[in-house]
């Protein structure tokens, strides 16, 4: 629902003209900015080194000069009377107000509120990013990364995360990134700032950008043991996932399957190879992205042998396709014809153990029976 009028932001705020707001500012008045749809909340105090000062409510902000923002609103403040740099607490506590106003002016008939509260005990929240288009990211993960400020995200993904809050208006400015290594011997410095933050208090986040979930075959597993470990509270976000979307989308009825991880070096095709060499007959699922991403899927149906193979491209997006591979024919120009910077979901059917894997000796009881007695000394 639209904010059009002050007298609706005054009922947002929970407070008339004239009313305390709080340290002894006074709410003077609530005006609209043109026809931009946004406000200005004018306040006033008696002492003090600032005597006045303007809050903007804009709905259309400048990701990159807002101080925080709610559910409908950026939020900026111009203090007049008083010297510069950090923020009065009062623009915090109105920013509070106004987030708990929405949340009950817009609640539902049941009395259940949009805005996930927050718990008081520090959380980690592990929130699903998208897979190929921004609009896979559900509300509640959009309403956390809004109001959490340490957010960890996957290292070389930070600006693609910071690019993404932007297009959704989430305030950047006060945000304290910290970048999770693929590698935990590499994880040292988001450990201990994870440390300081639960000494502090503070919510944190670990945002799955452009994969889905987080921690699924991405980086960030260490740090959830480590914060369960020190007593950070748990909470995952529901949302998209590459695996659920390749699921819906190969169309067969798969209610069981082996997920055999990413496939992006020499180091992932032999650990992949040797689970296939086990002889499972599951379906298997491998995620592959770069530019060796067809020569390695060459290396790996070339090495086994598969009685269906399908590719799920760039799911999600305008350019998801579905690639059936035959096998009937040369694997690796099929390959080779691949964008090599697609995102693939590889589907693989096994037909039989792979080569190398024990495989049981099967002889009629006639001829068994000649090879022990040969084994035994016995003579017939």
């Amino acid at each position: 629902m639209a904010v059009s009028t002050p007298d609706h932001l005054i009922e947002i705020l929970g407070a008339g003209v004239g009313d305390s707001i709080g340290d002894g500012w006074v709410l003077s008045g609530v005006e609209p900015v043109g026809r931009t749809g946004a406000f200005a909340v004018i306040l006033s105090r008696a002492n003090g080194p600032a005597r006045s000062l303007e809050i903007l409510l804009t709905p259309r902000p400048d990701p990159d000069r807002h101080y925080a923002v709610t559910r409908r609103f950026a939020v900026a403040y111009r203090a007049a009377g008083g010297p510069g740099g950090a923020p009065p607490p009062i623009v915090d506590r109105v920013v509070d107000r106004i987030r708990a106003g929405e949340a009950r002016v817009d609640a539902p008939p049941d009395g259940a509120e949009f805005l996930l509260a927050l718990p008081s005990r520090p959380t980690l929240f592990l929130l699903p990013g998208h897979i190929g288009h921004p609009l896979d990211i559900g509300s509640r993960t959009l309403d956390v990364l809004a109001r959490v400020e340490d957010v960890f995200v996957e290292e070389g993904l930070l600006e693609e995360a910071r690019a993404l809050m932007r297009s959704f208006h989430i305030a950047d400015g006060r945000k304290r990134y910290v970048e999770i290594a693929k590698d935990p011997a590499r994880n040292a410095p988001a450990l201990a700032r994870l440390g300081r933050l639960f000494s502090e208090g503070r919510h944190a986040c670990i945002f799955g950008v452009g994969e889905g979930m987080p921690c699924f075959l991405d980086p960030g597993t260490d740090l959830v043991g480590e914060a369960a470990r020190i007593g950070f509270g748990i909470q995952g976000a529901g949302g998209p996932s590459s695996l659920s979307s390749a699921l819906l989308r190969i169309g067969l009825p798969v209610d069981e399957f082996t997920v055999l991880g990413r496939l992006e070096g020499d180091g992932d095709l032999e650990r992949i190879s040797g689970r296939l060499a086990e002889g499972s007959r599951l379906p298997c699922i491998v995620f592959t992205e770069g530019l060796t991403c067809p020569t390695l899927l060459a290396r790996l149906l070339a090495s086994h042998r598969f009685s269906r193979v399908v590719l799920l491209a760039e799911l999600t997006t305008e350019r998801e396709a579905s690639i059936e591979i035959d096998l009937g024919h040369d694997v690796g120009s099929q390959l080779r014809g691949l964008d090599p910077g697609l995102r693939i979901v590889a589907f693989l059917v096994p037909r039989t153990p792979a080569s190398g894997a024990f495989r049981p000796l099967r002889l009629g009881r006639r001829i068994a029976r000649r090879v022990v007695d040969r084994l035994t000394g016995r003579r017939g």
